[in-house]
């Protein structure tokens, strides 16, 4: 059964929840305080051996599973609604699903490498949503359909959008698990292609042949108009194409708006007295796992590449979200 990290959970209902004044985060139980500001983020926080933040902010039980499930839907439909990238979700549906489109469906394939949805959301590899009711089904999809692509009601009509669980769900011996990174996603390459096939296709063109309305018109314009504003580059490597590196290089087209490695001790089976009378088997597993109180950062060799692309994930730190939270993003050697 597909799980969520309660950690990942209450963050994100934490970020999108819906102010109550006077606080200005979570007030899980109406009472105006947010459990938020009892919550130590800093670099420097201590936690005692044998003690964990799953409940970090402290929560009745009550509303630890309400505020766990409003965080699990949150993953599903992104919940921020002032993003220019919203593709009008009818005509585009009309024109990559409906039979009697085949041969703009062929030429799509051939000039941008996608003819239908499914391909549309192959270079994110989303995840397929479970049929076992564990999650919440998005307007317009079912069971299997990819998940992390979400259709919004708009003033303009429905809108296309990627949600947090694009990036945050990942398939594990056939079970979704929402809290996983999506290891297959390539959001570097889905807005490079974005940003080059956009812009290229008018808005009366791309009405005649989807029937779109004027209001979904809008939403087509408006998309073509902000993608100019997301920086994309196709990377180098799989491993440097993540959604962390898109926020960054986009960012790096705006005005304003840690690492750490481990380092502890292991303690096998082998080294203890009696060892050598027990199966191989046995004394090759671990006795005990001991961390070191503070973690420092290790330089391990790691490829130049991906140091600087972690210097760039530094601008992340001027986002609203980042400074209203307090989380820094530092680069450092390893």
């Amino acid at each position: 059964m597909p799980t969520l990290s309660l950690g990942l959970s209450l963050a994100l209902s934490l970020a999108c929840r819906q102010p109550e004044a006077p606080c200005s985060g979570l007030n899980a139980d109406g009472d105006g305080v947010c459990e938020g500001l009892a919550v130590d983020w800093s670099e420097d926080v201590w936690l005692e051996p044998g003690t964990h933040r799953a409940n970090i902010y402290g929560l009745a039980l009550q509303d630890l599973e309400r505020v766990t499930q409003d965080g699990l839907a949150h993953t599903m439909v992104w919940p921020v609604t002032v993003t220019g990238l919203r593709m009008p979700y009818r005509p585009l549906k009309e024109l990559l699903s409906n039979p009697d489109n085949g041969t703009i469906q062929g030429l799509t394939r051939q000039v941008a490498g996608f003819g239908s949805m499914e391909e549309l959301y192959e270079p994110l590899g989303l995840p397929p949503i479970p049929d076992n009711g564990s999650v919440p089904l998005p307007l317009d999809l079912q069971p299997g359909d990819p998940m992390g692509a979400a259709v919004v009601d708009t003033e303009h009509g429905q809108a296309l959008v990627f949600s947090c669980a694009a990036c945050h769900a990942h398939e594990l011996f056939g079970q979704t698990v929402v809290g996983l990174p999506n290891k297959n996603a390539r959001p570097n390459a889905f807005f490079d292609l974005a940003a080059k096939v956009l812009p290229t296709v008018p808005s009366d063109v791309f009405q005649d042949l989807s029937g779109a309305t004027d209001g979904e018109i809008f939403l087509y314009a408006e998309a073509v108009e902000s993608i100019s504003w997301v920086g994309t580059r196709n990377p180098q490597v799989l491993g440097l194409d993540t959604s962390l590196a898109q926020v960054s290089l986009s960012l790096s087209k705006r005005g304003q708006d840690e690492s750490a490695g481990y380092r502890g001790s292991v303690e096998k089976v082998w080294d203890q007295p009696g060892a050598q009378d027990l199966p191989l088997g046995d004394q090759l597993t671990t006795a005990a796992l001991y961390y070191s109180p503070r973690t420092r950062p290790v330089d391990v060799g790691t490829d130049s590449s991906r140091a600087q692309g972690v210097q760039a994930l530094e601008e992340l730190n001027r986002l609203a979200i980042s400074q209203s939270m307090g989380p820094v993003v530092r680069a450092g050697v390893g």
